[in-house]
């Protein structure tokens, strides 16, 4: 997050710590970046592919509160995984935006050649 290692730090509290137990199996897939997936074809290397975002907090919380996860997590404890985390996410934020780049993770292979 540009420069906030704060906020990096305690995005990985809330993945690896905090969420641990609720993620689904099949996230272990993506968490990995797919490299533990089979795959039955000629892997052909390619670049590395990311996006780049513009988000002010609300703008990530928003983003995080599609994972699954999280409402496995809101559904099991009856609490948002947010509120542990809030006080200390604000205090790191402030308001101004924070750009990020989000990797994406995918594999490319061939099946036959042409």
């Amino acid at each position: 997050w540009q420069g906030i290692e704060a906020i990096d730090i305690l995005l990985k509290e809330l993945k690896e710590d905090i969420l641990l137990q609720y993620w689904p199996e099949q996230s272990a897939l993506y968490l990995n970046h797919y490299e533990e997936l089979w795959f039955p074809f000629k892997e052909i290397e390619v670049p590395k592919f990311e996006i780049s975002v513009k988000w002010d907090m609300g703008d990530l919380i928003a983003f995080l509160s599609t994972w699954s996860v999280i409402q496995r997590y809101i559904k099991d404890t009856g609490q948002n995984p947010f509120d542990l985390i809030i006080d200390k996410l604000e205090k790191s934020w402030s308001k101004e935006y924070k750009m990020k780049s989000l990797p994406l993770y995918f594999r490319v292979g061939r099946h036959k050649p042409f």
